[in-house]
């Protein structure tokens, strides 16, 4: 008898020894690329766009502002209809529009076209993150499903490393308009892919009145005391991490005098250590429950909130013992990300692609208050972003001792 799940013909997803097929793993990584490489790869046309379209700075800074926006509302539509009428037909029509969107930015004259353009983007382009994650609950099993995430987030840390590279390449051979090309290509090439390699995981959608629907959704998640806690602990580190990607080229290049290109070299510090440690998670995955992966990762965050505060308090601290407190951050927010993702959507398949809305678009909340604080009290130096880190590091590691540590070290050996 073939295997399904969730009426899914698993021989097409995976190999003989259990584990998923490469297209299968390529094409979700496309997916849940998209919108991070869509941003990070325009971040250095930003100066060129300013110029080519004689627009203001803030004009300017609103092609990514814009996307985001777009991204953080589309979310919870994306989700709910992916649940409604499967994950397939969602993908396939948003990630039209996405391509159709970014062509009309590519080619646009005015400033204001391109920046409703990317605004579209983001709207629809928020269905690679959400449906992602909700095929991923589809078809795997929580220590299946775990090893799976930690794969798509190694990949999503590969954006920040390799988008403003190509980005910067682009821009200085073709100019800015093929940052924006760039993102349609990539959306062509998803849509082929997921045509080609995922199938429908979502074989029950449902049929009842879209108000009936998202009332059970939102009830159904209430209910899951595993996935309210599991979701805390994906959102709250979120908000030192945005606040590291928005504050980081400020403090480094102002307070250590160092040139654009080298804080990119900088960066991709931070990058490769995320990439590291999705991937170290995976590995430690096939070898450790799910829950002792989340407590080591858990464990890596307190440390580095420790080390974090004690750069906090120290005077002009040395580049590399600030940024390697941010590195080893960044490393256990990759280790918890995958794990506590997936325990989240473990208990609710019916309404999975709602759920990693809520969870995406929480993550995104938690972002933009940790990112406002940083520069808020931003002093020309390290101190308010060491101390917006510290503390989402430490409020993580207290949501796990006290709500957490308990009710998941009962599944332990599940």
């Amino acid at each position: 008898m073939t295997d399904t799940v969730d009426g899914t013909d698993a021989t097409r997803l995976r190999r003989g020894d259990g584990s998923f097929r490469r297209p299968f793993i390529v094409a979700l990584g496309f997916l849940i690329a998209i919108s991070a490489l869509t941003i990070d790869i325009v971040l250095p046309a930003i100066p060129a766009i300013r110029g080519g379209m004689g627009a203001t700075d803030t004009a300017a800074q609103l092609v990514i502002t814009f996307y985001l926006a777009g991204f953080a509302l589309g979310q919870l539509p994306t989700g709910l209809a992916s649940d409604r009428f499967g994950r397939l037909p969602v993908i396939l029509t948003c990630l039209g529009v996405f391509v159709i969107a970014g062509a009309v930015g590519a080619l646009s004259r005015s400033i204001e076209i391109l920046i409703a353009a990317r605004l579209v983007q983001g709207f629809f382009g928020a269905v690679g993150a959400v449906v992602a994650r909700a095929i991923v609950r589809d078809v795997a099993g929580k220590d299946g499903g775990a090893v799976l995430m930690a794969v798509m987030t190694a990949i999503l840390g590969l954006a920040p490393l390799l988008g403003p590279v190509i980005g910067g390449a682009l821009t200085s051979v073709w100019g800015w308009r093929s940052t924006v090309l760039a993102s349609v290509i990539f959306g062509a090439i998803t849509i082929i892919l997921i045509m080609l390699y995922v199938p429908e995981t979502h074989a029950k959608p449902d049929k009842e009145p879209p108000a009936r629907q998202l009332a059970r959704s939102v009830r159904a998640l209430l209910a899951s005391r595993q996935s309210l806690v599991c979701m805390l602990l994906v959102c709250l580190p979120f908000a030192g991490y945005l606040a590291m990607i928005t504050s980081s080229s400020t403090v480094v290049m102002g307070q250590y005098g160092i040139a654009p290109f080298q804080f990119g070299l900088v960066f991709a510090i931070a990058a490769a250590g995320y990439s590291g440690g999705a991937l170290i998670t995976r590995a430690l995955l096939r070898r450790r429950s799910p829950m002792q992966v989340l407590a080591a990762g858990i464990a890596v965050l307190g440390l580095s909130a420790l080390a974090l505060i004690v750069i906090a308090g120290v005077e002009a601290p040395p580049l590399w013992a600030f940024w390697g407190a941010v590195t080893v951050f960044v490393f256990g927010v990759s280790m918890i990300a995958p794990v506590a993702t997936t325990l989240a959507l473990e208990p609710l398949q019916r309404t999975a692609g709602f759920t990693a809305a809520v969870m995406g678009t929480a993550q995104i909340g938690a972002g933009v208050v940790g990112s406002a604080l940083s520069a808020f009290f931003y002093a020309g130096n390290e101190n308010s972003m060491s101390l917006v880190m510290a503390c989402a590091a430490a409020l993580t590691v207290a949501t796990y001792l006290i709500a957490g540590r308990a009710m998941l070290g009962t599944r332990r050996h599940r």
